[in-house]
């Protein structure tokens, strides 16, 4: 998930912040490729979930662990990390919340968190279907 946002960044003036545990962090290699392709937006690392979360329009969080990686990771280095109440206060009032699912309240989530109504993510994935359907329809209707 978090390379598909990276991608962005090399056609529009996008910021990621990856914030994940020493050792978890994007291939050094994928982040110069990026550049090598005209970067416009950028892409930082932190291992800080409140440097991360500052001023963040969204913040877009996966399961433990994230699905590319093994062995599993130290469950302690993660909840450093974990996104509650108080992280989403502190990014500030508009900052948004999502989940690419399947969610483990109380693991990268906290349920107050995940309950909040910034929280966005049972909104978004309803409209998951329909988007999928439209892209499809507006595909065949070209062929």
């Amino acid at each position: 998930m978090s390379n598909r946002w990276c991608e962005l960044t090399t056609i529009f003036d996008l910021s990621v912040t990856q914030v994940c545990p020493p050792g978890w962090e994007l291939p050094a290699t994928f982040l110069e490729s990026l550049e090598q392709h005209g970067q416009v937006g950028r892409v930082s690392v932190s291992h800080d979930l409140d440097v991360g979360a500052a001023g963040a329009d969204v913040i877009y969080t996966d399961g433990w662990p994230p699905s590319t990686r093994q062995p599993s990771p130290d469950r302690d280095a993660f909840m450093a990390i974990q996104i509650d109440q108080a992280t989403l206060d502190r990014a500030g009032v508009a900052t948004l919340l999502m989940h690419c699912m399947p969610v483990r309240r109380g693991d990268e989530v906290t349920a107050a968190a995940f309950g909040d109504h910034r929280s966005i993510t049972l909104a978004a994935k309803a409209n998951l279907g329909p988007t999928h359907t439209a892209i499809v329809s507006h595909i065949l209707a070209r062929g």
